[in-house]
């Protein structure tokens, strides 16, 4: 009889240990996944950049410009910036920024000795407002997702650029005569990669490119790509970028 009263109460204490396993189940999915959530957390925040930017124009010349030779990055200026940064998923963030660069080009230096004897080169300035909108994706190095520092990320943005002021240099004079050849609002497009030194700075490599001409010249017939069909034909701006960014 004993023996029948324990084999009952060792079944009833079963039934009621498997009754709980779906509940106990679900409490340590969900202790699990709440822990997943803030492990791969990036809050959203603003950050502040700096840096040094390299540029040419790539195309045909422009009134004012004798030997259309900018395709280098002769032009150095300076830019800085303010970005916005919020995650949409476990890898991928918004960003938006708002940025003023100086761009242009300057032409290379000349083996002609009486080209190379003059004090100057020919140089142009603009100066752009850029608002620069699209995703950073992030490639973790570490182990784990939280680790925000020593990691690489990449930047895909379409950007407008607002010609807010240009000048042109030649060899005589020192500073710039304000001209009007280019056109007011341009697009393009960069390309970044980021190395995030600490969840604080962010040392940053960009690609920065118009899609439409700065000014639009049409090609010769028959000539056209089906790039320049699409955007149009004529000078267009190339910078590579190094800046230092601070997270706040």
């Amino acid at each position: 009889m004993q023996r029948i009263y324990t084999t009952i109460i060792a079944a009833l204490f079963t039934s009621m240990a498997w009754s709980q396993l779906p509940s106990q189940r679900a409490y340590f999915e969900d202790e699990k996944e709440d822990k997943e959530k803030k492990e791969f957390e990036r809050p959203a925040g603003f950050s502040a950049y700096v840096g040094l930017a390299g540029s040419g124009i790539a195309g045909p010349s422009v009134a004012g410009e004798a030997s259309g030779n900018y395709g280098r990055f002769n032009k150095v200026g300076i830019l800085g910036g303010v970005a916005y940064n919020a995650p949409i998923s476990r890898t991928f963030d918004f960003q938006a920024e708002l940025m003023m660069i100086r761009k242009g080009a300057a032409e290379p230096s000349s083996n002609d000795p009486n080209t190379a004897a003059q004090s100057n080169r020919t140089r142009i300035g603009i100066n752009f407002l850029e608002i620069p909108v699209g995703v950073r994706y992030h490639m973790y190095l570490g182990e784990s997702a939280t680790a925000l520092s020593n990691h690489v990320s990449a930047d895909l943005l379409l950007t407008g650029s607002f010609n807010v002021w240009e000048g042109f240099s030649d060899r005589q004079t020192d500073g710039y005569v304000t001209t009007n050849s280019y056109d007011t609002f341009v697009l393009g497009y960069i390309l970044g990669v980021n190395y995030h030194l600490n969840k604080k700075i962010i040392l940053t490599f960009r690609w920065n490119n118009s899609l439409t001409p700065l000014t639009n010249m049409p090609a010769a017939s028959g000539t056209e790509t089906t790039f320049n069909q699409i955007f149009g034909s004529g000078p267009r701006s190339q910078t590579l970028n190094i800046q230092v960014s601070y997270v706040f």
